[in-house]
């Protein structure tokens, strides 16, 4: 029950991203109901059509999810990424989820993710890992590219 529960909120934070965007003046109401279009006839995440149409920048929807999923948004760039933490996670599982371990400390582990609210490939990973995770949330373009530089 607890799922469902998750479930709802995730698709109740995704329905408030467009209203969220525009309250910011980040984008207007045309087009959210042209990224809402397209969504509804090819599927995928609201935030990746906004992007890809060049509504808003990969850094400008992370920063809002983060806002908007009380998260940590966190630019790699800019972090040093510990090489002891990147050998907890197995790259397989690291690509699959779009996922990068930054450091680990006692039984916890620190990782950025393109979506923080992903409660399966949380608990995968933990399961694998052994380690409770703490999850922050990236752009997705910033961690392919470490992603591809570190594993």
């Amino acid at each position: 029950m607890e799922r469902d529960r998750g479930s709802q909120r995730l698709v109740g934070k995704a329905n408030l991203l467009g209203q969220i965007l525009i309250k910011n003046g980040m984008i207007n109401q045309e087009q959210l109901d042209k990224a809402l279009n397209i969504q509804k006839t090819k599927g995928g995440m609201l935030g990746d059509v906004l992007t890809q149409l060049g509504f808003i920048t990969q850094e400008a929807l992370s920063m809002t999810l983060a806002s908007q999923m009380e998260a940590v948004y966190l630019p790699i760039e800019k972090y040093k990424i510990s090489k002891e933490a990147l050998s907890v996670i197995p790259k397989e599982l690291a690509f699959k989820y779009q996922c990068l371990p930054l450091e680990k400390l006692g039984g916890v582990l620190a990782v950025v993710m393109v979506n923080p609210l992903d409660q399966d490939a949380i608990e995968e990973m933990e399961r694998v890992t052994k380690y409770k995770l703490v999850c922050m949330i990236g752009t997705k373009i910033q961690i392919e590219n470490a992603l591809k530089a570190n594993y």
